[in-house]
């Protein structure tokens, strides 16, 4: 009698997918009854609040933004996330919800980035792709919402790879701002990666760390002087996250973004995968002609002068992009008012790492801002 190799086969595969379709139920029914949490505990009932996420056509094509405050009279401040292509709406809702006790949040998913990734053709929106394009959309929107609100001027805070954007934004259109908020500062591409880099090769050498040493010397020299930062920052980038150096030592802040992102009210699961799989030749990162005009920007060849107010808040443990850069910058700045504030103990962002204190510097140097007092 032969034994029932295929009749056994079946019964295990009928198990294995009857467990699938278990876990799969209890993984969405957790989710739902996770976002359904999440956006309770931050509803606005306010008589003259906003609580709203839709698109807007900007730039000629459909991208996505939240719009959360208590009270419309209160600045707005336009949130500029950095990455490229590391949108904060599905994360938002771990630091933002005190800020909209004093101001009007627009969190904005960029170009090939989010929720906006798949509104359009991605193949022909990276046509379109340049660092003057992504200005030009935030000007666009800066203006979508003074019109809308009916603002004389909105308040932009840069994060990253966002302050890139904001400061050239806030040279070009000053009329159209309170005030800029840098954190996660970039200066220069080049001298923020070159010391970054040393400085991680630094810490691995004195922590005797082989596999890092390694893999960092491996890229070396870095930035490349033909190829730039393209094909190797990811390397850098992961040894600046497992030696503390981009988080102040707190790598399991990533798998609280994870969750965070997977409770998202205003994110479906497919919004959700595409933070982590966006196809190569999608990533802004990754497109050759944005990665050299990043490799390239250096803010020091825009000088030192600013018609709007400008206060920087950075983090002291930030090597990822070195606050210590941005610091001598800001000193050299001439603006109609400036503030620099550090963040002990915050490394890349001190929005997320020290958020009751960076709530405090919104309400105490940035609010009175908005109504043209300084301190």
């Amino acid at each position: 009698m032969a034994f029932p190799f295929k009749k056994i086969f079946k019964r295990l595969a009928a198990g294995l997918l009857a467990i699938v379709v278990v876990i799969f139920i209890v993984f969405t029914g957790w989710r739902e009854l996770s976002q359904y949490r999440v956006a309770k505990g931050r509803e606005i009932q306010t008589q003259n609040g906003i609580e709203v996420l839709e698109k807007v056509a900007i730039g000629g094509i459909d991208q996505w933004i939240s719009i959360r405050g208590r009270d419309l009279d209160n600045p707005i401040i336009l949130y500029l996330h950095g990455g490229p292509g590391t949108p904060m709406m599905p994360f938002s809702h771990l630091f933002q919800t005190p800020w909209e006790e004093n101001f009007t949040v627009v969190q904005w998913d960029q170009r090939l980035t989010g929720k906006t990734y798949r509104e359009s053709d991605p193949d022909a929106v990276a046509a379109t792709l340049s660092f003057d394009r992504m200005v030009e959309d935030a000007r666009e929107l800066s203006e979508y919402l003074i019109r809308r609100f009916d603002k004389k001027k909105i308040i932009v805070l840069g994060h990253s790879w966002g302050s890139m954007m904001g400061i050239p934004l806030v040279k070009r259109y000053p009329e159209l701002f309170h005030a800029y908020i840098g954190t996660g500062q970039v200066i220069s591409v080049y001298e923020n990666e070159a010391v970054g880099y040393e400085h991680a090769l630094e810490v691995a050498r004195e922590r005797n760390n082989l596999e890092a040493i390694e893999a960092l010397e491996g890229i070396a020299p870095y930035p490349h002087p033909e190829k730039g930062t393209l094909d190797t920052r990811d390397i850098l980038r992961y040894w600046q996250r497992e030696l503390g150096l981009s988080l102040a030592g707190k790598k399991q802040w990533f798998m609280e973004m994870l969750e965070a992102g997977l409770v998202s009210p205003d994110y479906s699961l497919l919004d959700i995968n595409l933070l982590f799989n966006i196809p190569r030749e999608h990533r802004i990162t990754k497109i050759p002609v944005m990665a050299t005009m990043i490799d390239e920007f250096d803010l020091w060849e825009l000088g030192p002068d600013f018609e709007v107010p400008i206060v920087f808040l950075l983090g002291r443990l930030d090597w990822q992009v070195p606050s210590v850069i941005a610091k001598r910058y800001f000193d050299t700045a001439r603006a109609p008012y400036k503030k620099f504030i550090w963040f002990e103990e915050s490394a890349h962002s001190p929005p997320t790492e020290e958020k009751e204190k960076f709530v405090e510097a919104l309400v105490s140097e940035v609010l009175p801002l908005a109504s043209g007092q300084t301190r």
